[in-house]
C-alpha cells in the first residue's frame, strides 16, 4: 500500500504492517530503509520520519549507513526513549499519564535514564533499575516499572530502534506482591443468623 514519494506499508502474511521507504542512494542504486510497525508508528509519524530520511538522501548521505537513529534525529537513550514513548500514548487519562510519569522520574530515570537502548539487559535493568525499589519495600511499583520498561521496549522494537522486549527474561526474578486479607464484616456466627433470616 503506497501513500507518496517513497512511502509506503507492508502488509506481510502473518497480518504484521510495516512502513517502508524507498530512496535512491549517493550511488544512485534504490534501497529502501524499515521506519516502524503500523498502527505503533501513525501515518503522520511514518509521514515526518519519511521527510526527515529524504533530508539525509537529498545531502547525499546513506540513512542506513549513518544509522537510522541519527538520521532521523533521534537520541538512543532511554530517557528519549520513555519521553517518546509517553507523547505516543496521548490517550491515557490525565491521572494515570501524571503516575506514570512521576514512577519513570523517580525510578527510572535517575537510574538508567542516560543509558542507551543498547546496554539494556534483563541483568542491568534488575540491578540499575529494579533492585533499589524492591529494597525499599514497594514490590508493586517494582513490578509497575517492570512493566512500563516492557511497553517501552516494545515500541522501540515496533519503531527500530531495539529487536526485542529483554525484561521478558526477568519473569520470575521479583518477588511477588502478597494479597491483602481484610476482615470479614461478619463473623461466623452472624453470617448464619443473617442466612437463615433470609429463609424465615
Amino acid at each position: 500500500m503506497a501513500d507518496h514519494r517513497g512511502l509506503s506499508l507492508w502488509v506481510e502474511p502473518s497480518g504484521t504492517k510495516t512502513w517502508y521507504l524507498r530512496y535512491r542512494k549517493p550511488d544512485k542504486r534504490q534501497d529502501q530503509d524499515r521506519i516502524g510497525n503500523y498502527p505503533e508508528v501513525t501515518l503522520s509519524e511514518a509521514r515526518e520520519s519519511a521527510v526527515k530520511l529524504r533530508k539525509v538522501v537529498a545531502e547525499g548521505r546513506d540513512p542506513k549507513a549513518q544509522g537510522r537513529d541519527d538520521a532521523l534525529g533521534r537520541s538512543a537513550t532511554v530517557e528519549s526513549l520513555a519521553e517518546e514513548w509517553v507523547k505516543h500514548n496521548a490517550h491515557w487519562k490525565n491521572g494515570h499519564r501524571i503516575s506514570v510519569e512521576k514512577r519513570l522520574r523517580k525510578w527510572v530515570l535517575p537510574s538508567i535514564g542516560r543509558a542507551s537502548i543498547g546496554q539494556l539487559t534483563p541483568h542491568f535493568i534488575l540491578d540499575g533499575c529494579l533492585r533499589p525499589i524492591i529494597d525499599s519495600g514497594r514490590l508493586e511499583t517494582a513490578h509497575r516499572v517492570k512493566g512500563y520498561l516492557s511497553q517501552m521496549l516494545r515500541f522501540a522494537v515496533a519503531t527500530c530502534r531495539a529487536s526485542r522486549d529483554v525484561t521478558a527474561d526477568l519473569r520470575g526474578a521479583l518477588p511477588s506482591v502478597k494479597a491483602q486479607h481484610y476482615r470479614a464484616c461478619l463473623d461466623a456466627g452472624e453470617l448464619g443468623l443473617m442466612l437463615r433470616s433470609f429463609d424465615a
